[in-house]
């Protein structure tokens, strides 16, 4: 049953939200689904009222120059030549962040794995035998794919850090060329990335930060595909690989739409409540259960299945579970990602499988990922998420 506390958070996200679509009528929120409700509502909203108000996203002929909600932006087509013209990328997505001494550049683009992506083909292109390498263990799938292509015999002087991954402390890192950090799972101005940041601006060491914007950056009801990098320089030595970079994501068809940027960004209050939000969340996720694992991002546990089943029995039982959750009042959902905001369930990994090898028997880990719900529901939520998983014992 959501509270008090959960009501009047939910009443700033929306009155909030509301603002920017112009619309001024109140909502009667008596239920998880009535936030959800309103969310999409106020969403539609926001989009109807862009299109309505702009032709940007046109492809006349010319170089175009707007300002997108307070955000200078120039391109020539839908998805080619596109720029953010702002002094200071770092300070747009992560403003309150103290980061000393450094100069910032970057750019919206269409989705966070196409952005990683282009850019370790950009830094392949650029040096052959360069090999990026991983600090951390369990890492989002598709980027481990990727980086082992990428590794076969050659020198590491690329280092990559997901936040996905339980990671604290990286002080042994001494020296590298650079150092790309996929910031999806920490809130925009988490206190671990500042200490990350600086602690290899100190060391000398260029910085490349990617991120999808769906996840925590949009009130849980991903507005749009969106993702970012931000380059942080320290010297020219990896100029030429962002250059490259650009020129990728161009022609791979890595740049968003313009109707996809979000109108909350550059917006203080926007900032404020995500932070209010996330920390909501972390909170909720802690779980002390037998074979399951908690995150230093705290948006999601792991769970480990202690006997092989088939994928299909175990997602079945999953839906099955969300719909009695949420017929109790808890919005559950059997859904990749997280940050959404009602709770969710996913198959996410299996243990020691083979590459290309997703179906049979496997042992599977179960991903829970518990939304900024009440004190009380999340406590129920977590109780029968025990239960349920000792069925399978």
């Amino acid at each position: 049953m959501i509270d008090e506390d959960y009501l009047q958070r939910k009443k700033e996200e929306l009155n909030f939200l509301a603002s920017l679509a112009s619309y001024d009528e109140a909502f009667d929120i008596k239920s998880y689904q009535d936030v959800w409700d309103a969310k999409l509502f106020l969403k539609r909203k926001l989009k109807n009222k862009f299109f309505n108000s702009s032709l940007s996203v046109t492809n006349l002929s010319g170089r175009k120059k707007i300002n997108l909600y307070g955000i200078p932006i120039s391109y020539t087509y839908s998805r080619s030549n596109f720029k953010v013209e702002h002094n200071d990328f770092l300070k747009l997505i992560h403003p309150n962040l103290e980061i000393r001494n450094y100069i910032s550049m970057g750019t919206f683009t269409a989705n966070a794995q196409g952005t990683l992506s282009c850019l370790l083909s950009a830094i392949k292109i650029w040096d052959s035998k360069l090999g990026i390498k991983c600090l951390q263990k369990d890492i989002y799938y598709e980027t481990d794919e990727f980086l082992e292509v990428f590794n076969l015999d050659n020198d590491s002087t690329i280092l990559f850090l997901d936040s996905s991954a339980c990671a604290r402390n990286f002080s042994m890192v001494k020296y590298a060329k650079a150092i790309i950090i996929d910031t999806t799972c920490f809130s925009p101005n988490d206190e671990i990335l500042e200490m990350w940041i600086n602690d290899f601006i100190n060391k000398n060491i260029s910085i490349f930060l990617v991120r999808s914007h769906q996840k925590l950056d949009s009130f849980g009801m991903e507005y749009s595909s969106l993702g970012s990098i931000t380059y942080i320089k320290r010297d020219d030595s990896m100029d030429e690989v962002y250059a490259l970079f650009v020129k990728l994501l161009s022609h791979f068809g890595g740049l968003p739409s313009i109707e996809n940027i979000y109108p909350f960004f550059n917006k203080k209050e926007f900032f404020a409540l995500t932070e209010k939000r996330v920390e909501i969340i972390k909170s909720r996720n802690q779980i002390e259960l037998e074979h399951s694992r908690n995150f230093d991002h705290g948006l999601y546990s792991w769970s480990q299945l202690s006997h092989r089943i088939e994928k299909e029995t175990l997602a079945k039982a999953a839906i099955r579970f969300c719909e009695k959750m949420t017929q109790f009042g808890i919005p559950l959902k059997f859904v990749e990602s997280f940050g959404w905001d009602f709770s969710s369930i996913s198959i996410l990994k299996f243990e020691n499988y083979n590459r290309g090898d997703f179906f049979g028997n496997k042992l599977f880990k179960v991903r829970l990922a518990i939304s900024d719900i009440s004190v009380e529901d999340a406590y129920y939520l977590k109780k029968c998420y025990q239960h349920w998983l000792e069925s399978f014992a």
